[in-house]
């Protein structure tokens, strides 16, 4: 049987990296937007002779959160999504029902993925914040606050917000700890940004029981954690005391991180198609690869690099069925099942790249 290799064809936007041996580096860009935390619940016990019972209101789940992780199983980030966004936590409930904890989010990049935090998007977002905050008034400010830290039970906001001693002692203490965690979101934010470079797979895919059965990555964590999900909110028996032994408000779930990554996919080549703009690259490359690099009647279609793999015979011939004149009577192989019944050693990796 003929030799088989799969050939990584990318197109590249700079006639410098067409040189042999140097690598290709394409550019992603991707939010992940972590879950918000479960709201906790202002409920009370109610069963048969007892009317009137404790507080029972569940806390929130923590939203889910975002990891990132290395698949050696991938050539190219056109599978990494431009949004991430994780689940949110459920809320809690009464009977002390707690919200179930929302599952975590991964994003699976191929090997050799540099990972960059892009801070300047960050920082803008929270400038455009804090001009809408300036622009409200004081009234506006603390209806606001509230709204977004408090749940009330049925028909007693007004009377919490007003004349509660409680709830007002309680709502101070609950903002001096808002303002700790915004401090040190803003703390966080002068520190080094984000950075590190996915350069080997996965311990997941280095599990011998998983490598077997790949249904097990359903109970894997892995990755490395890009942001964190939100933390559930506090059900109302958080805040029973001899003072108040029937807290009617509860708070809700804190929100998730937001940030903006660049992926950068680093490539070596070790064959090269030059030529001009227009000349046809990106056609020959949607001929004879998998790949889907846009293709028009004017220059400088491909703005972006593309990637595409080749299953090339020893004798020549291009696709995905071995040469008719390979082995007489020789059955077509299951290429779906060729590393379990023929074993992953009959073909290699062959790295080519089209310049633009």
């Amino acid at each position: 049987m003929g030799e088989l290799a799969n050939i990584y064809i990318s197109t590249c936007l700079k006639f410098s990296h067409s040189l042999l041996g140097h690598p290709i580096v394409i550019r992603y860009r991707s939010i992940p937007i972590t879950g918000k935390g479960g709201d906790g619940a202002a409920a009370f016990h109610r069963e048969k002779f007892v009317p009137i019972g404790p507080p029972s209101g569940g806390n929130g789940g923590q939203g889910g959160s975002v990891f990132i992780r290395a698949n050696p199983s991938l050539t190219s980030l056109a599978r990494v999504p431009k949004k991430a966004i994780a689940p949110k936590g459920e809320n809690g409930l009464g009977a002390w029902r707690h919200g179930r904890r929302a599952g975590d989010t991964i994003i699976d990049v191929p090997v050799g993925t540099v990972v960059r935090e892009l801070r300047e998007a960050r920082e803008k977002e929270e400038l455009r914040g804090r001009e809408k905050w300036d622009a409200l008034s004081e009234e506006d400010r603390i209806v606001r606050e509230r709204d977004a830290l408090w749940v009330h039970y049925p028909r007693w906001k007004e009377e919490n917000e007003s004349s509660s001693k409680a709830f007002l002692q309680v709502e101070q203490a609950i903002a001096r700890e808002e303002r700790a965690r915004k401090r040190e979101v803003r703390r966080r934010l002068e520190d080094p940004a984000l950075l590190f470079d996915l350069d080997k797979p996965d311990a997941d895919f280095m599990d011998p029981a998983i490598a077997k059965d790949p249904s097990a990555f359903a109970d894997t964590q892995g990755g490395t954690l890009v942001a964190r999900g939100g933390q559930g909110g506090l059900g109302n028996p958080h805040f029973a005391s001899s003072m108040n032994r029937s807290p009617k408000f509860a708070t809700r779930g804190k929100p998730g991180e937001k940030i903006t990554l660049s992926l950068e996919l680093k490539l070596l080549a070790d064959v090269g198609l030059v030529g001009f703009p227009n000349a046809g690259k990106s056609t020959m490359l949607r001929a004879i690869s998998n790949s889907k690099a846009e293709v028009a009647s004017y220059a400088f279609t491909t703005l972006n690099p593309q990637v595409g793999v080749v299953r090339v015979w020893d004798d020549g011939t291009f696709g995905d069925n071995p040469p008719a004149n390979s082995i007489q009577g020789a059955p077509v192989p299951d290429f779906q099942n060729l590393g379990a019944r023929y074993g992953v050693y009959w073909f290699r990796s062959v790295p080519i790249r089209v310049a633009r």
